[in-house]
């Protein structure tokens, strides 16, 4: 894992910034995991108990009895897997 800023120069060849130095890295395939920042939407009573981020749910130490995931972007997602593989949705 390389967290830099990159940049593709041809096909399957990326520079790297590393260290006050550029590298160029060959690979197939080349995944791309750009991150992301939570984005609480403006809804009435979001900030009540028992509302989550991905992160604080992440972080809780027992699993919900019930759970509504709002977002239908990747993180939303791979939270709606995760948690309906344990039962939950």
């Amino acid at each position: 894992m390389i967290n830099s800023f990159t940049k593709f120069v041809e096909n399957n060849v990326i520079a790297v910034d590393s260290e006050n130095e550029t590298i160029q890295l060959t690979a197939l395939p080349i995944f791309i995991n750009t991150g992301a920042i939570t984005s609480i939407p403006p809804i009435d009573g979001v900030q009540l108990q028992g509302v989550y981020t991905s992160k604080t749910l992440f972080n809780q130490q027992k699993l919900p009895k019930s759970l509504a995931i709002i977002g239908g972007g990747y993180i939303g997602l791979e939270y709606t897997s995760m948690y309906h593989r344990f039962g939950i949705i």
